[in-house]
């Protein structure tokens, strides 16, 4: 069953959620030492490789939805001194249940799919170019892309400016008959600086474009007809603060985003990283997210009815799928890192979140049910 996000396939489909396992985490611009290395890149000394379990699901007042369980290697290999690649591979098992419309008719799903990642990176004095490649593929939807991105710094390493690029094509198709329900092509920019502000204060900032031309609706959702073009710009800054007499790190973000389908979104992040003992750290995070509908949502009628609410008269655009709805949603979450040695480290990250028309910024939207969801990720790294 096809998902336009890929872990946790339901419930991000759109911008339209920011708590799926998906996070758009805050950036880790400041580690454990003072902020002179936060912009400093280097090309690494040992390979690495990095395995992670992710389970997650989300449920409904008296209805579980979906449940996602998805194991994920990435390994990284140092080519001389300036030059490393990436990998990574990710297998996602999907299950549960979706509404084919607003939170009704709850329809079961399973889904399987795989992803890969490649790329290259070239290390330079003055900054670092990477180019990628990626593949994903369940049963009805294949996307096969691009990537590429580029930084340089100041000479006193304190003012780093990036810029990078995506470009996608996905292909969308009935999974029993092979049916071709449509192409779509999907373009990303990124331009971004980061500047260290002091020996322990980082700030970063980034403006995203984004312009996606095709298939765009839903085929599992119920008279689902989108616009074929979506462009959206986004804007994120983020300022993270090194503590040095509590050895507490500080990071807070916050993102804006809109685009020409009527949604505006907010997300606000904020954590703190504790560190218990040289080799173990402890992390509290929080996460606010609010947006509008998207113009063409066709609101809930708030009436139990066969039938669907019916769209404007004309219309010729109408979604009823919640995620596009206007909504807020709060979550919570947890980490625990632990270095065992020089060459091991373990982690473990739980996170809730609750969805709710009534949280959001503006009049959010009525007659829909609350979400809920929570997370379990468990990791180790190798170096070698």
């Amino acid at each position: 069953m096809a998902r336009q996000a890929s872990v946790g396939g339901d419930v991000a489909a759109t911008e339209a959620q920011a708590h799926w396992p998906q996070w758009l985490t805050a950036l880790a611009l400041l580690g454990p030492g003072v902020a002179g290395d936060a912009l400093a890149e280097r090309a690494p000394v040992q390979a690495q490789v990095a395995s992670t379990l992710l389970v997650y699901e989300d449920a409904q007042p008296g209805q579980p939805r979906m449940h996602v369980v998805a194991p994920v290697v990435s390994v990284q290999l140092p080519l001389g001194a300036q030059w490393s690649m990436d990998g990574s591979a990710v297998a996602d098992s999907i299950s549960g249940a979706s509404p084919a419309y607003h939170d009704q008719r709850i329809e079961p799903v399973d889904d399987f799919r795989r992803a890969y990642t490649f790329s290259a990176t070239h290390y330079g004095d003055a900054g670092t170019q990477t180019l990628g490649v990626s593949d994903s593929e369940e049963s009805d939807y294949q996307s096969r892309g691009l990537h590429g991105s580029a930084s340089w710094s100041t000479p006193g390493r304190n003012t780093t400016y990036t810029l990078g690029a995506a470009i996608s094509q996905d292909r969308v198709h009935d999974a029993s008959s092979g049916r071709l329900w449509g192409h779509k092509w999907v373009r990303d920019w990124r331009l971004g600086v980061t500047q260290v502000w002091s020996p322990v204060d980082v700030l970063q900032l980034t403006l995203g474009l984004s312009s996606t031309h095709g298939y765009q609706s839903d085929p599992y959702k119920l008279d689902d007809q989108r616009p074929t073009r979506r462009h959206a710009q986004s804007l994120h800054a983020a300022w993270n603060h090194r503590d040095l007499t509590h050895q507490i790190t500080w990071r807070q973000s916050a993102r804006l985003y809109r685009d020409d389908w009527g949604v505006v979104s907010l997300t606000l992040d904020a954590e703190q990283v504790f560190e218990l003992t040289p080799s173990a750290q402890f992390t509290l995070g929080w996460r606010y997210y609010s947006q509008t509908a998207a113009d063409f949502y066709v609101p809930a009628s708030g009436v139990s009815s066969p039938f669907l609410p019916a769209p404007p008269a004309g219309a010729l655009w109408h979604s009823w799928d919640q995620r596009l709805s206007a909504f807020g949603s709060l979550g919570l979450r947890l980490k625990w890192t632990l270095r065992l040695d020089e060459d091991v480290d373990l982690s473990a990250k739980v996170e809730v979140f609750e969805q709710r028309g009534s949280w959001a910024l503006r009049r959010g939207s009525a007659g829909l049910l609350p979400l809920q969801g929570r997370s379990l990720q468990l990791g180790m790294t190798r170096r070698f």
